[in-house]
């Protein structure tokens, strides 16, 4: 897959006027007319100044795409949340026994599959 430059700047220009690289991250207009006429992508660094200043993906920044992120449902979130507010000591306790349900989980689920396939 080639990465082009042209197509970096265009989808830069989308979102912000091309001016405002130079004036707000000190990327000179140059450069990005470099990137642009000579179809070169900017190098990681200067990519990653751009996504964090667009609040974008460099992933979108290369190939103007987004990865469909797992939609996790609200009521694990929530927990989540409620985990995370949690003092550190209280929040540990959870966290570990979390843990050791799962461990438990995952070996219960190997026990059926194993009876599963010793079954004739």
């Amino acid at each position: 897959m080639k990465i082009s430059g042209r197509d970096i700047v265009k989808r830069m220009s989308e979102r912000k006027p091309l001016k405002c690289y130079e004036q707000d991250l000190g990327i000179p207009n140059q450069t990005i007319s470099h990137w642009k006429v000579a179809d070169i992508p900017p190098k990681a660094n200067e990519l990653l100044k751009i996504a964090i200043y667009l609040d974008v993906s460099i992933e979108w920044l290369l190939t103007g795409q987004e990865r469909a992120a797992p939609k996790i449902p609200p009521e694990i979130l929530d927990t989540a949340y409620e985990i995370y507010n949690l003092p550190n000591v209280y929040r540990k306790i959870v966290l570990d026994t979390v843990r050791t349900l799962k461990k438990d989980v995952i070996e219960k689920e190997k026990e059926k599959v194993t009876l599963i396939k010793d079954y004739p």
